[in-house]
């Protein structure tokens, strides 16, 4: 396979907090073939000496210090000096699984594709603080809130889809993270440039606003089923916390009428056109199911988990179905002699996050099973694929060990 150039384009503004774990995991990448643009949108704290930093340690990072502007004219500018066949976005306090950016590239050369899209993990911070609108309130008993805690969402099934094909599923849950925002897909530079797609200056949704134009030229697109880019939800950015309902709805209007006239020219209209109206009322990630990871094409009945690392965070997803009869009632993490536990319940999540250093042993507590262990598992690297495996049984020394922190915890 060819290995055309990727432009990584990372917009930030007082970031200093988080850059460097977004940046590490950008160079520490698989797949090679990258430039990585940052631009310092005129930040007020350290974000540019951290980055100075880190492009003194990778040839591959061109930083750009700039007035402050925005969101959207930093993105365009990032645009303006990208080189690569294809273009991906990440922001500034998230990051990427180490073989993200090369399934993207991979789907979409394999396929000629003009728009690759994937599922992501919703990350939420522990000091996270919901901020609940009037209208979400009222609706509380027809809409019920998913709870902060770190998902997976995706909604397309893998596939090859036409440009009609795609643009049917997308008005299906227009408003959702997973169709409307810009990190989760890869884009064809030469169709950005060649149309004149760029950012406008709004308050919220530039990303749906771009992808909406970007609709109108594609006619492949490619869904993964690989999970590789990881959201973190911040309460006090501006979607969070200075859009009213007022201004969504605005938005949503203008957005619909956008709809109506690419649906139009894509000869899909009148079958969309039901959805099309409904769009301005679509939920998101906030109150749809999660990604059913269990229905991943390899994936057993029973006693399946998917593990990743990234710098030190442990993710931890497990592969059955969490019933009231057969369930994980915790999972605990041992790395020396500190432990940490966390409780699941039946019918509930089945993932959760650890904090470590070092190496590490997972255990499980399953209800019909008791204690079980994740095999030649040691999370001693600073980031580690996500990876398969199987539980089994714990030798007994284990076994005590951690029943006696169950006690004391439980």
């Amino acid at each position: 396979m060819e290995f055309p150039l990727v432009s990584i384009i990372v917009p930030m503004y007082n970031a200093a907090g988080c850059i460097a774990r977004c940046v590490k995991s950008i160079c520490a990448q698989s797949y090679k073939s990258i430039e990585i643009i940052l631009l310092n949108d005129g930040s007020k704290d350290g974000t540019l000496s951290v980055c100075r930093a880190l492009a003194a340690q990778d040839h591959r990072i061109a930083l750009v210090d700039k007035p402050n502007s925005g969101a959207a004219d930093t993105r365009n500018q990032g645009l303006a000096l990208a080189h690569g066949r294809y273009v991906q976005f990440v922001d500034s306090d998230d990051w990427l699984a180490p073989d993200f950016t090369e399934k993207l590239v991979t789907a979409a050369e394999t396929h000629a594709a003009d728009l690759v899209i994937a599922p992501f993990w919703m990350v939420y911070p522990k000091d996270y603080v919901e901020h609940t609108r009037p209208w979400e309130k009222a609706l509380g008993t027809v809409l019920r809130r998913n709870p902060p805690r770190t998902r997976a969402y995706g909604y397309l099934p893998a596939g090859v889809y036409t440009g009609q094909e795609y643009a049917r599923q997308l008005i299906e849950k227009p408003n959702t993270f997973y169709y409307g925002v810009l990190w989760n897909k890869l884009y064809r530079r030469d169709l950005l440039a060649g149309h004149g797609i760029r950012f406008r200056q709004e308050l919220f949704a530039e990303d749906q606003l771009f992808n909406t134009e970007y609709l109108r030229y594609v006619r492949t697109a490619v869904s993964i089923p690989d999970i590789g880019y990881y959201y973190l939800q911040c309460s006090q950015s501006v979607s969070h916390s200075r859009v009213t309902t007022a201004d969504i709805l605005r938005l949503r209007r203008r957005v619909m009428g956008l709809y109506k006239s690419i649906y139009t020219e894509l000869g899909i209209y009148p079958e969309t056109r039901a959805a099309i109206l409904r769009s301005a009322f679509g939920e998101n990630e906030f109150t749809l199911p999660p990604l059913d990871i269990s229905e991943a094409d390899d994936a057993d009945e029973h006693h399946q988990l998917t593990l990743e690392r990234v710098e030190d965070e442990l993710f931890v997803t497990i592969h059955h179905p969490m019933t009231k009869d057969h369930y994980i009632s915790f999972i605990a993490c041992l790395t020396g002699d500190k432990l940490q536990l966390v409780k699941l319940y039946p019918e509930g999540d089945a993932s959760c996050r650890f904090k470590i250093t070092g190496a590490g042993v997972l255990y499980f507590y399953c209800n019909r099973h008791g204690l079980m262990k994740a095999p030649d598992f040691r999370a001693a690297a600073r980031h580690t694929p996500s990876q398969k495996l199987h539980l089994r049984e714990p030798d007994e020394g284990d076994r005590e060990q951690v029943m006696a922190y169950r006690e004391e915890f439980l």
